[in-house]
């Protein structure tokens, strides 16, 4: 029986006027997300010159494969529908699979956006015989997470493996003005958003590269720019899923302890640089 832990971390925040995605984890520049929390006391993490975490096993998809949904719903309040939300997801993705990595190749990277599902809900049911899907939704009147964040990405994987098992981003519509197109001063670019929270779903934690989609922050109009990858997010994506091994990467570094099995209910959030919210968990 894995031991599957779910952890909930700001994707996307705003504080004072700048764009703060907030995450944390492992190598080079790019960092991965790993199972050790360094939210969690009972962990005891190290981190790098680049502040990525470096003990516990790194997360990955087992073989590169994921699927993904976009809640039908869409977001009723900022006009943002499931249909748009599918196929900028697909664009989202689709900057992930076709990364360049040193050998010429992409990564051994395969997402399918399915489409759309009636009521989608971002949570993880351990039920035998559950059917758990990736599925991103809209929150339009009910946020409850920090004010600051703009989307939050749960993941639930192995702690003994890293191997990811579930992926869910939930957008926060009630406090933001998202926008296909944004036009105006304020509104927030969706394509972005997704293609940052999607770093998140394959593996990937916060760089401290600037200008990388896998950044920290970004300021009122670069904002748009985390549409597309930087040489420091295709680095980071051809290593969890190295072309060359054709199977996806669940370690290429020195392993630290295994944790036993925490409660399903873990929630975390690291800011960089400002504090976004604060770490806790919560009954569900």
């Amino acid at each position: 029986m894995p031991a599957l832990v779910t952890c909930r971390r700001i994707g996307l925040g705003l504080v004072c006027g700048v764009f703060v995605l907030a995450l944390c984890p492992s190598a080079g520049a790019y960092c991965r997300t790993m199972t050790c929390d360094p939210m969690n006391p009972e962990d005891v993490c190290q981190f790098d010159k680049h502040s990525c975490v470096v003990t516990g096993r790194p997360l990955f998809w087992p073989g590169g494969n994921i699927e993904v949904w976009a809640d039908s719903a869409g977001s009723m309040t900022r006009g943002v529908t499931g249909a748009q939300t599918v196929t900028l997801l697909k664009r989202a993705y689709a900057q992930w699979m076709s990364a360049q990595c040193e050998n010429g190749d992409n990564p051994f990277l395969d997402v399918v956006v399915r489409g759309q599902v009636n009521n989608g809900v971002a949570e993880f049911d351990r039920e035998p015989g559950a059917e758990n899907i990736n599925v991103v939704v809209y929150q339009d009147t009910e946020w409850p997470y920090a004010s600051s964040a703009v989307a939050i990405t749960t993941m639930t994987f192995d702690v003994n493996s890293g191997e990811i098992v579930d992926g869910d981003t939930e957008m926060n519509a009630r406090d933001y003005v998202f926008a296909v197109e944004p036009t105006v001063a304020g509104e927030i670019d969706v394509q972005a958003v997704l293609t940052h929270e999607a770093g998140h779903v394959v593996g990937l934690a916060h760089t401290d590269v600037s200008g990388a989609t896998m950044e920290a922050a970004a300021h009122g109009s670069a904002f748009t720019r985390l549409r597309t990858l930087e040489a420091d997010d295709e680095a980071g994506v051809c290593e969890i899923y190295d072309p060359t091994e054709e199977s996806a990467s669940g370690c290429v570094c020195d392993i630290g302890r295994r944790r036993s099995e925490r409660g399903m209910n873990g929630v975390f959030a690291i800011a960089v640089g400002v504090l976004l919210a604060r770490y806790r968990r919560r009954a569900r």
